[in-house]
């Protein structure tokens, strides 16, 4: 696995972490944090909301997945847009699902998005990538 890619899922496993398990915000002090980086901007937003609604998880999960993706199926010769069964079963049902190309809008944006295990179950999918 590319170190880019390593990172990239530790950034949104260590996110997915924080947000479900950090104190409430009365517990909280206030502090400044330094500015993340782009990758890492990206999955603390999507942690703390994009993946509540369904049209956040198309829209922001779907791309961030798919950018992480994408060298593991080059490093195997296969790309998203290439032969579908050979990367659906690398991916398995699930992750395929999420970042296949040919994937609608959901009917409802607003219905729901992902749950905790779903995530958790795709960040296990892409580690074993």
């Amino acid at each position: 696995m590319t170190t880019a890619v390593s990172f990239v899922i530790g950034i949104v496993a260590a996110q997915i972490v924080w947000a479900l398990w950090r104190p409430p915000a009365a517990l909280r002090r206030r502090r400044s944090a330094p500015p993340l980086p782009a990758q890492a901007e990206r999955a603390d937003r999507l942690v703390r909301g994009g993946t509540r609604y369904a049209e956040g998880v198309h829209r922001e999960l779907r791309p961030l997945l798919a950018e992480v993706v994408e060298p593991a199926l080059a490093r195997r010769g296969l790309a998203l847009d290439g032969p579908e069964a050979p990367v659906r079963e690398l991916l398995g049902e699930e992750l395929w699902d999420l970042v296949r190309p040919q994937r609608p809008r959901p009917e409802r944006p607003l219905g729901p998005g992902m749950e905790r295990q779903e995530i958790e179950r795709i960040v296990d999918r892409l580690e074993a990538l």
